[in-house]
């Protein structure tokens, strides 16, 4: 009985494995063009990087943010709060959330191997400056020393704690999105050519 099952299942396979090589040499009257464009949903979703690399970052969001300003050439310095839940309260462990942001960073920047970038790390108030400025100095510094494991040069890294000196405002739009002091933030700055 068994050996029945697996000689119907083999033949059945032979069979489907015989019309599909049969359909390849099927010719058509409408070919499917070789790159099908993309509908307009979804141009506004994935992005092409300049190395050829594509992310997925909706209109609205800071990772399109981060790709705008990456595609242009103004030279300007460019502050980004990155939003949500970025580390546990009082250490420098990143949330989930976050360490899923981090590949995505480190693709736009070696798409753009022009732009330095600053850590910024923030720490909520604890009533001791001196502790919320060593806690959002490490969380900076956890920042960089990823980054640059994942390959972005050292020269193109900084790391500075702010202690809870730059709160985000309590009315912060990212506030409402789950956003907490428990944070970084990104300053970009495009190196002048001269630099490169």
């Amino acid at each position: 009985m068994v050996r029945l099952i697996f000689l119907s299942l083999f033949l059945l396979l032979v069979a489907a494995g015989a019309l599909a090589l049969r359909s390849c040499d099927a010719r058509s009257d409408n070919p499917v063009p070789e790159e099908a464009p993309l509908n307009a949903a979804a141009a506004d979703v994935i992005v092409g990087l300049p190395n050829g690399a594509t992310l997925v970052a909706q209109k609205g969001t800071v990772g399109r943010q981060l790709i705008e300003w990456l595609a242009m050439n103004d030279g300007k310095a460019m502050p980004f709060e990155l939003g949500g839940k970025e580390f546990l309260p009082g250490s420098t462990n990143p949330t989930v959330e976050d360490s899923g942001r981090l590949p995505r960073l480190v693709m736009m920047l070696k798409a753009y191997p022009d732009v330095d970038v600053q850590i910024l790390g923030h720490a909520r108030a604890s009533g001791d400056e001196r502790a919320d400025i060593a806690l959002s100095e490490a969380r900076a510094r956890f920042v960089v020393d990823r980054l640059r494991k994942e390959g972005i040069g050292e020269d193109r890294l900084s790391a500075k704690g702010v202690g809870s000196s730059q709160p985000l405002p309590p009315d912060s739009p990212l506030r409402a999105g789950g956003a907490t002091d428990d944070r970084v933030s990104l300053v970009l700055v495009r190196r002048a050519a001269a630099d490169r």
